[in-house]
C-alpha cells in the first residue's frame, strides 16, 4: 500500500507541531550551525522562528500530513514581500536567535551561498 502525502491550508492550531517538526529538521542544517554556533536549544530557537514566520509574515502556509501526523510546513509569498521581516514578528526572532549578532551570521552565510 502506498502512503500519500496531504496537503492543506495551515490552520492556526497546526502552527505549533508544523514549527517543532521544522525546528528539529533544520537544527542539523549546516547554516543554521554555523549561524548559532553550537548554541544550546537548537531546535527550540528555529522552531520559535518557524512559529512566529507562520503567525507574521505575510503569504499562504501549507501543512503537509501523512497518515494523520504533521510532517512539513511552507509558507509561499510573492517576490519582494519574501524578504524581510514583520515586524510583529522580529521581537521573537531576535529572542530566539539570541540577539542581532546570529541573525547578522545568517544573512552573511546565505548571500555567500547564493554566490556559489
Amino acid at each position: 500500500m502506498e502512503d500519500k502525502a496531504k496537503v492543506t491550508e495551515m490552520q492556526g492550531s497546526d502552527i505549533p507541531q508544523v514549527a517543532e517538526v521544522l525546528g528539529r529538521a533544520y537544527a542539523t542544517n549546516p547554516i543554521m550551525l554555523a549561524t548559532y554556533r553550537g548554541k544550546q536549544m537548537l531546535a527550540t530557537r528555529i522552531q520559535i522562528t518557524f512559529g512566529a514566520m507562520f503567525r507574521y509574515q505575510p503569504g499562504e502556509c501549507f501543512v503537509c500530513e501523512l497518515d494523520g501526523q504533521i510532517v512539513g510546513g511552507m509558507r509561499i509569498t510573492k517576490w519582494p514581500d519574501c524578504q524581510g521581516m514583520s515586524v510583529k514578528a522580529t521581537p521573537s526572532v531576535l529572542r530566539a536567535a539570541g540577539g542581532l549578532g546570529p541573525i547578522m551570521r545568517a544573512m552573511k552565510h546565505i548571500v555567500a551561498w547564493k554566490k556559489t
